[in-house]
C-alpha cells in the first residue's frame, strides 16, 4: 500500500510488454485498462467506519435513544450502500476477467492434459507387458530348473540304489 492509503498495482519482475500486449489481445472483450486502473478509494471505508463509529457510540435507553440509534443507522447504511456501488463496476469486470482466464486456462493445457493420460495409459500398457513377458521367462526359467532338478534327483537316486544293492550285494557275500 502506498502512503496516501491505497493499493500499489506494480507488474512482476517477470512480466514484459509482450507477454502483456498477448493477454490484452486474448481478452478483447474486457476492458484490461479500466481494470487495472481501478485502485480503492479508501475514503469509502473511512465514511463506513466514521458512521459506525457514531452510531457505536449512541446509548440505546429509552425512546429518545431508540430514535437516536435509529437514525445514526442511516448514514451507516448509506456509506455501506455507496461502498458497494463504487466497487460494483470493478467486482463485475474482475469477474468477468476471471471466468476468461479460467476458460483460456483450460483451453491452454487441453491438449496437453489429453496427451498426459494418453501417454500414461500407453506406458502402464507397455509397463504391464513388459512384465509379464519377464514373468513368463521367470516362470519357464524356474520349470526348466525344477525339470532338471527332478531328473538329476531320479538320476541320483538310480546312482543311489544301485550303490546301496550293491553294498548289500557285497556285505551279503561276504
Amino acid at each position: 500500500m502506498s502512503e496516501q492509503g491505497r493499493l500499489d498495482i506494480e507488474p512482476e519482475a517477470e512480466s514484459t510488454p509482450s507477454s502483456s500486449l498477448a493477454l490484452i489481445s486474448a481478452l478483447p472483450e474486457i476492458n484490461i485498462l479500466t481494470l487495472l486502473r481501478f485502485l480503492p478509494d479508501l475514503a469509502f471505508k473511512r465514511r463506513v467506519e466514521e458512521a459506525a463509529s457514531a452510531a457505536r457510540a449512541i446509548k440505546v435507553e429509552g425512546r429518545d435513544g431508540v430514535e437516536r440509534a435509529t437514525a445514526a443507522l442511516v448514514p451507516v447504511r448509506a456509506a455501506i450502500e455507496a461502498s458497494n456501488a463504487a466497487f460494483e463496476d470493478p467486482c463485475s469486470l474482475a469477474n468477468q476477467l476471471h471466468k476468461r482466464l479460467t476458460g483460456l486456462r483450460i483451453d491452454f493445457r487441453r491438449v496437453g492434459e489429453e496427451v498426459v493420460v494418453a501417454k500414461s495409459a500407453e506406458v502402464y500398457a507397455e509397463t504391464r507387458r513388459l512384465d509379464r513377458i519377464i514373468e513368463d521367462a521367470r516362470i519357464k526359467a524356474q520349470a526348466e530348473a525344477d525339470r532338471q532338478a527332478r531328473e538329476a534327483a531320479a538320476a541320483n537316486w538310480c546312482v543311489n540304489w544301485l550303490k546301496l544293492s550293491l553294498n548289500c550285494a557285497f556285505m551279503a557275500c561276504s
